[in-house]
Protein backbone atom coordinates (compact mmCIF):
# COMPACT_ATOMS: atom_id res chain seq x y z
CA UNK A 1 0.00 0.00 0.00
CA UNK A 2 1.44 3.40 -0.98
CA UNK A 3 2.10 6.17 1.51
CA UNK A 4 -0.64 8.25 -0.05
CA UNK A 5 -3.21 5.52 0.50
CA UNK A 6 -2.07 5.06 4.11
CA UNK A 7 -2.46 8.79 4.83
CA UNK A 8 -5.88 8.81 3.21
CA UNK A 9 -6.97 5.79 5.28
CA UNK A 10 -5.80 7.46 8.51
CA UNK A 11 -7.73 10.62 7.67
CA UNK A 12 -10.87 8.62 6.94
CA UNK A 13 -10.60 6.95 10.34
CA UNK A 14 -9.71 10.05 12.36
CA UNK A 15 -12.28 12.40 10.84
CA UNK A 16 -15.37 10.76 12.35
CA UNK A 17 -13.52 10.24 15.65
CA UNK A 18 -12.61 13.93 15.77
CA UNK A 19 -16.14 14.89 14.92
CA UNK A 20 -17.52 12.64 17.69
CA UNK A 21 -15.16 14.11 20.29
CA UNK A 22 -15.45 17.74 19.32
CA UNK A 23 -19.12 18.09 18.46
CA UNK A 24 -20.50 17.75 22.03
CA UNK A 25 -17.95 20.27 23.28
CA UNK A 26 -18.71 22.76 20.53
CA UNK A 27 -22.40 22.54 21.26
CA UNK A 28 -22.19 23.02 25.01
CA UNK A 29 -19.72 25.88 25.49
CA UNK A 30 -21.18 29.26 26.46
CA UNK A 31 -24.78 28.10 26.14
CA UNK A 32 -26.86 31.12 27.16
CA UNK A 33 -30.27 30.08 25.84
CA UNK A 34 -30.93 26.40 26.46
CA UNK A 35 -30.08 23.38 28.57
CA UNK A 36 -27.50 20.89 27.40
CA UNK A 37 -25.80 17.64 28.38
CA UNK A 38 -26.46 13.99 27.67
CA UNK A 39 -29.73 14.07 29.66
CA UNK A 40 -30.27 17.81 29.31
CA UNK A 41 -29.22 18.10 32.93
CA UNK A 42 -27.05 21.23 32.61
CA UNK A 43 -28.46 24.75 32.72
CA UNK A 44 -27.19 27.61 30.59
CA UNK A 45 -24.29 29.51 32.15
CA UNK A 46 -25.47 31.76 34.95
CA UNK A 47 -29.08 30.52 34.80
CA UNK A 48 -28.83 27.79 37.48
CA UNK A 49 -29.72 28.35 41.15
CA UNK A 50 -28.60 25.05 42.65
CA UNK A 51 -26.49 22.17 41.38
CA UNK A 52 -26.97 18.66 42.75
CA UNK A 53 -23.83 16.54 42.51
CA UNK A 54 -24.72 12.82 42.83
CA UNK A 55 -21.95 10.32 42.22
CA UNK A 56 -19.54 7.74 43.57
CA UNK A 57 -16.92 8.72 46.09
CA UNK A 58 -13.85 7.18 47.67
CA UNK A 59 -13.40 9.05 50.95
CA UNK A 60 -10.74 8.15 53.47
CA UNK A 61 -11.36 9.67 56.89
CA UNK A 62 -8.30 9.73 59.14
CA UNK A 63 -8.87 10.84 62.73
CA UNK A 64 -6.20 11.92 65.22
CA UNK A 65 -7.18 12.80 68.81
CA UNK A 66 -4.70 14.11 71.38
CA UNK A 67 -5.80 13.62 74.97
CA UNK A 68 -5.08 16.09 77.81
CA UNK A 69 -2.29 13.78 79.01
CA UNK A 70 -0.56 13.96 75.63
CA UNK A 71 -1.40 10.45 74.43
CA UNK A 72 -2.65 10.23 70.85
CA UNK A 73 -5.32 8.19 69.17
CA UNK A 74 -4.93 7.56 65.44
CA UNK A 75 -7.70 5.91 63.46
CA UNK A 76 -6.94 5.59 59.73
CA UNK A 77 -9.86 4.53 57.58
CA UNK A 78 -9.21 1.06 56.15
CA UNK A 79 -12.82 -0.08 55.88
CA UNK A 80 -14.65 -1.49 52.86
CA UNK A 81 -17.26 1.27 53.10
CA UNK A 82 -14.78 3.93 52.01
CA UNK A 83 -16.41 3.85 48.55
CA UNK A 84 -20.02 4.96 48.61
CA UNK A 85 -22.70 6.94 46.82
CA UNK A 86 -22.90 10.60 47.80
CA UNK A 87 -24.54 13.87 46.85
CA UNK A 88 -23.12 17.32 47.49
CA UNK A 89 -25.07 20.48 46.75
CA UNK A 90 -23.64 23.78 45.50
CA UNK A 91 -25.10 27.20 44.81
CA UNK A 92 -24.84 29.03 41.52
CA UNK A 93 -21.45 30.46 40.61
CA UNK A 94 -20.80 34.09 41.48
CA UNK A 95 -18.18 35.27 39.00
CA UNK A 96 -15.98 37.88 40.63
CA UNK A 97 -13.54 38.18 37.77
CA UNK A 98 -12.67 36.74 34.39
CA UNK A 99 -11.00 33.62 35.83
CA UNK A 100 -12.19 33.41 39.42
CA UNK A 101 -15.34 33.37 41.51
CA UNK A 102 -17.14 31.85 44.49
CA UNK A 103 -20.04 29.62 45.48
CA UNK A 104 -21.47 27.80 48.52
CA UNK A 105 -20.89 24.05 48.91
CA UNK A 106 -22.90 21.77 51.23
CA UNK A 107 -21.49 18.37 52.27
CA UNK A 108 -22.80 15.70 54.65
CA UNK A 109 -20.12 13.11 55.46
CA UNK A 110 -20.74 10.05 57.67
CA UNK A 111 -17.75 8.06 58.92
CA UNK A 112 -17.15 4.82 60.79
CA UNK A 113 -13.65 3.86 61.92
CA UNK A 114 -12.95 0.42 63.37
CA UNK A 115 -9.13 0.17 63.33
CA UNK A 116 -6.45 2.05 65.21
CA UNK A 117 -2.86 2.88 64.50
CA UNK A 118 -0.62 2.10 67.48
CA UNK A 119 3.04 2.75 68.22
CA UNK A 120 5.05 -0.38 67.41
CA UNK A 121 7.85 0.36 69.87
CA UNK A 122 5.43 0.95 72.76
CA UNK A 123 3.11 -1.92 71.88
CA UNK A 124 5.97 -4.41 71.98
CA UNK A 125 4.70 -7.93 71.39
CA UNK A 126 1.33 -6.51 70.37
CA UNK A 127 2.81 -4.75 67.31
CA UNK A 128 0.95 -6.83 64.78
CA UNK A 129 -1.19 -5.66 61.87
CA UNK A 130 -0.48 -3.71 58.69
CA UNK A 131 2.23 -1.07 58.71
CA UNK A 132 1.77 2.68 58.29
CA UNK A 133 4.06 4.20 55.67
CA UNK A 134 6.98 6.31 56.93
CA UNK A 135 6.14 5.78 60.61
CA UNK A 136 6.68 3.37 63.49
CA UNK A 137 2.97 2.69 63.75
CA UNK A 138 0.91 -0.32 62.80
CA UNK A 139 -2.82 -0.59 62.13
CA UNK A 140 -4.65 -3.16 64.25
CA UNK A 141 -8.22 -4.15 64.88
CA UNK A 142 -8.42 -3.61 68.65
CA UNK A 143 -12.18 -4.04 68.84
CA UNK A 144 -12.56 -0.26 69.10
CA UNK A 145 -14.84 1.90 66.99
CA UNK A 146 -15.52 5.59 66.39
CA UNK A 147 -18.45 6.76 64.29
CA UNK A 148 -20.08 10.08 63.54
CA UNK A 149 -20.93 12.68 60.93
CA UNK A 150 -19.49 15.93 59.58
CA UNK A 151 -21.95 18.41 58.06
CA UNK A 152 -20.38 21.44 56.35
CA UNK A 153 -21.46 24.60 54.55
CA UNK A 154 -18.36 26.06 52.91
CA UNK A 155 -17.92 29.29 50.95
CA UNK A 156 -15.58 28.20 48.15
CA UNK A 157 -13.31 30.48 46.14
CA UNK A 158 -12.16 29.01 42.84
CA UNK A 159 -9.80 29.73 40.00
CA UNK A 160 -11.16 28.78 36.60
CA UNK A 161 -13.19 29.94 33.64
CA UNK A 162 -16.87 30.71 34.16
CA UNK A 163 -17.69 28.05 31.58
CA UNK A 164 -18.41 24.72 33.21
CA UNK A 165 -16.21 22.49 31.07
CA UNK A 166 -12.81 23.67 32.27
CA UNK A 167 -10.89 22.46 35.32
CA UNK A 168 -11.15 24.39 38.57
CA UNK A 169 -9.00 24.73 41.66
CA UNK A 170 -10.91 25.66 44.80
CA UNK A 171 -10.39 26.44 48.47
CA UNK A 172 -13.24 26.44 50.97
CA UNK A 173 -13.35 27.58 54.58
CA UNK A 174 -16.48 27.62 56.69
CA UNK A 175 -18.54 26.16 59.54
CA UNK A 176 -19.11 22.45 60.17
CA UNK A 177 -21.21 20.50 62.65
CA UNK A 178 -19.33 17.51 64.05
CA UNK A 179 -20.65 14.79 66.34
CA UNK A 180 -19.11 11.43 67.10
CA UNK A 181 -18.81 8.78 69.74
CA UNK A 182 -16.88 5.58 70.31
CA UNK A 183 -14.67 3.53 72.59
CA UNK A 184 -11.10 4.28 71.45
CA UNK A 185 -7.96 2.95 73.11
CA UNK A 186 -5.68 5.72 74.41
CA UNK A 187 -3.34 3.13 75.93
CA UNK A 188 -1.71 2.36 72.59
CA UNK A 189 -3.01 -1.16 72.17
CA UNK A 190 -2.57 -2.20 75.79
CA UNK A 191 -6.17 -1.73 76.98
CA UNK A 192 -6.65 -5.51 77.15
CA UNK A 193 -3.90 -5.68 79.79
CA UNK A 194 -5.46 -3.10 82.14
CA UNK A 195 -7.91 -5.57 83.76
CA UNK A 196 -5.02 -7.92 84.53
CA UNK A 197 -2.97 -5.09 86.07
CA UNK A 198 -5.90 -4.15 88.28
CA UNK A 199 -6.55 -7.76 89.30
CA UNK A 200 -2.93 -8.51 90.23
CA UNK A 201 -1.70 -8.71 93.80
CA UNK A 202 -2.96 -10.39 96.96
CA UNK A 203 -5.77 -7.97 97.84
CA UNK A 204 -9.39 -9.03 97.97
CA UNK A 205 -11.48 -9.15 94.80
CA UNK A 206 -13.51 -6.14 96.00
CA UNK A 207 -10.35 -4.03 96.48
CA UNK A 208 -9.09 -5.02 93.03
CA UNK A 209 -12.39 -4.06 91.40
CA UNK A 210 -12.26 -0.66 93.13
CA UNK A 211 -8.71 -0.23 91.83
CA UNK A 212 -9.88 -0.96 88.27
CA UNK A 213 -12.63 1.64 88.63
CA UNK A 214 -10.07 4.27 89.65
CA UNK A 215 -7.84 3.39 86.68
CA UNK A 216 -10.81 3.56 84.30
CA UNK A 217 -11.79 7.03 85.54
CA UNK A 218 -8.65 8.54 83.99
CA UNK A 219 -7.93 6.00 81.23
CA UNK A 220 -7.86 8.62 78.44
CA UNK A 221 -5.87 11.18 80.44
CA UNK A 222 -9.02 13.06 81.40
CA UNK A 223 -11.81 12.48 83.87
CA UNK A 224 -14.53 10.16 82.49
CA UNK A 225 -17.00 12.39 80.61
CA UNK A 226 -20.25 10.52 81.21
CA UNK A 227 -21.57 11.41 84.70
CA UNK A 228 -23.32 8.05 85.11
CA UNK A 229 -20.15 6.19 84.13
CA UNK A 230 -18.16 8.38 86.54
CA UNK A 231 -20.45 7.61 89.46
CA UNK A 232 -20.47 3.85 88.80
CA UNK A 233 -16.70 3.70 88.28
CA UNK A 234 -15.98 5.62 91.49
CA UNK A 235 -18.15 3.15 93.43
CA UNK A 236 -17.53 0.09 91.29
CA UNK A 237 -17.57 -2.54 94.03
CA UNK A 238 -20.69 -1.34 95.81
CA UNK A 239 -23.79 -3.48 95.35
CA UNK A 240 -24.37 -4.40 91.71
CA UNK A 241 -22.59 -1.35 90.28
CA UNK A 242 -20.28 -3.41 88.03
CA UNK A 243 -23.24 -5.22 86.47
CA UNK A 244 -25.19 -1.96 86.18
CA UNK A 245 -22.21 -0.33 84.46
CA UNK A 246 -22.08 -3.17 81.92
CA UNK A 247 -25.82 -2.94 81.21
CA UNK A 248 -25.65 0.86 80.95
CA UNK A 249 -22.79 0.77 78.45
CA UNK A 250 -24.62 -1.88 76.41
CA UNK A 251 -27.76 0.29 76.33
CA UNK A 252 -25.74 3.34 75.21
CA UNK A 253 -23.96 1.47 72.43
CA UNK A 254 -20.62 1.99 74.17
CA UNK A 255 -19.89 -1.72 74.50
CA UNK A 256 -19.95 -4.36 71.78
CA UNK A 257 -19.58 -7.86 73.24
CA UNK A 258 -18.69 -9.32 69.84
CA UNK A 259 -15.49 -7.24 69.79
CA UNK A 260 -14.18 -8.42 73.15
CA UNK A 261 -11.30 -10.87 73.10
CA UNK A 262 -12.56 -14.32 74.27
CA UNK A 263 -9.14 -15.04 75.79
CA UNK A 264 -9.44 -11.92 77.94
CA UNK A 265 -12.84 -13.03 79.23
CA UNK A 266 -11.53 -16.52 80.01
CA UNK A 267 -8.43 -15.26 81.84
CA UNK A 268 -10.46 -12.82 83.97
CA UNK A 269 -12.75 -15.70 84.93
CA UNK A 270 -9.73 -17.79 85.92
CA UNK A 271 -7.99 -15.02 87.89
CA UNK A 272 -11.15 -14.22 89.86
CA UNK A 273 -11.68 -17.95 90.49
CA UNK A 274 -15.29 -17.91 89.34
CA UNK A 275 -16.39 -15.29 91.89
CA UNK A 276 -17.83 -12.94 89.24
CA UNK A 277 -20.93 -13.19 87.07
CA UNK A 278 -20.75 -13.13 83.27
CA UNK A 279 -21.89 -9.48 83.19
CA UNK A 280 -19.20 -8.49 85.69
CA UNK A 281 -16.48 -10.24 83.66
CA UNK A 282 -17.64 -8.47 80.47
CA UNK A 283 -17.63 -5.15 82.34
CA UNK A 284 -14.07 -5.66 83.60
CA UNK A 285 -12.82 -6.69 80.14
CA UNK A 286 -13.99 -3.38 78.66
CA UNK A 287 -12.58 -1.06 81.34
CA UNK A 288 -9.35 -0.34 79.45
CA UNK A 289 -11.15 1.60 76.73
CA UNK A 290 -12.30 5.21 76.79
CA UNK A 291 -15.98 5.84 76.25
CA UNK A 292 -16.26 9.07 74.28
CA UNK A 293 -19.48 10.77 73.33
CA UNK A 294 -18.84 14.36 72.30
CA UNK A 295 -21.84 16.63 71.94
CA UNK A 296 -22.51 18.26 68.60
CA UNK A 297 -20.09 21.12 68.07
CA UNK A 298 -19.86 23.86 65.45
CA UNK A 299 -16.27 24.22 64.29
CA UNK A 300 -14.25 25.64 61.41
CA UNK A 301 -13.42 23.33 58.50
CA UNK A 302 -11.48 23.68 55.27
CA UNK A 303 -11.44 21.92 51.91
CA UNK A 304 -8.97 22.12 49.04
CA UNK A 305 -9.79 20.48 45.71
CA UNK A 306 -9.41 20.53 41.97
CA UNK A 307 -11.99 19.34 39.45
CA UNK A 308 -11.64 18.09 35.88
CA UNK A 309 -14.85 17.77 33.81
CA UNK A 310 -15.01 15.11 31.10
CA UNK A 311 -18.24 15.39 29.10
CA UNK A 312 -21.09 14.89 31.61
CA UNK A 313 -18.93 13.52 34.43
CA UNK A 314 -16.75 15.65 36.70
CA UNK A 315 -13.77 14.14 38.53
CA UNK A 316 -12.69 15.70 41.81
CA UNK A 317 -9.73 15.31 44.12
CA UNK A 318 -10.05 16.97 47.50
CA UNK A 319 -8.43 17.18 50.91
CA UNK A 320 -9.57 18.82 54.14
CA UNK A 321 -11.49 18.52 57.38
CA UNK A 322 -12.05 20.23 60.72
CA UNK A 323 -9.35 20.81 63.32
CA UNK A 324 -10.55 21.92 66.76
CA UNK A 325 -10.46 21.49 70.54
CA UNK A 326 -13.25 19.99 72.62
CA UNK A 327 -13.13 19.30 76.36
CA UNK A 328 -9.31 19.60 76.32
CA UNK A 329 -8.97 17.11 73.45
CA UNK A 330 -7.36 18.20 70.18
CA UNK A 331 -9.29 16.64 67.30
CA UNK A 332 -8.04 16.54 63.71
CA UNK A 333 -9.73 15.07 60.66
CA UNK A 334 -7.71 14.45 57.50
CA UNK A 335 -10.23 13.60 54.77
CA UNK A 336 -9.13 12.55 51.28
CA UNK A 337 -11.82 12.69 48.60
CA UNK A 338 -11.73 11.05 45.16
CA UNK A 339 -15.10 11.53 43.48
CA UNK A 340 -16.85 11.18 40.15
CA UNK A 341 -20.22 12.89 39.87
CA UNK A 342 -22.77 14.19 37.34
CA UNK A 343 -23.77 17.82 37.95
CA UNK A 344 -27.53 18.46 37.68
CA UNK A 345 -28.58 22.12 37.49
CA UNK A 346 -31.94 23.47 38.56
Amino acid sequence: MTNRKIVLLILLVLFPVRKFLSAPIDQRYSSDQKRYGLLNQRQAIGKEWLTFMPGIQYRSTNLVISSPSGSKLRMPDEEINETRFFMDIKSKDFHLGEFWGAYLLYQNIPFQLAKQSIDSSWAGNFATGSGVAASGNRVRNLGTEVEGRIESLLPVFYIGDKEKEFFRIGLGLGPSKVQFRGNPDFNDGLSELIPFVGLSGSDSISSKIDRLGEIALIRSGSQEQDTINSYLLSNLNEGKNLEILTLYQLSQGQLDISKLNPSTLFLIQQITEGQLTALEIIGLASLGRSDMKFEEKKVASFAFFFEVPFYDVTFRFGYGGPIYYQENYRIRFHNIDLSAYIPIDI
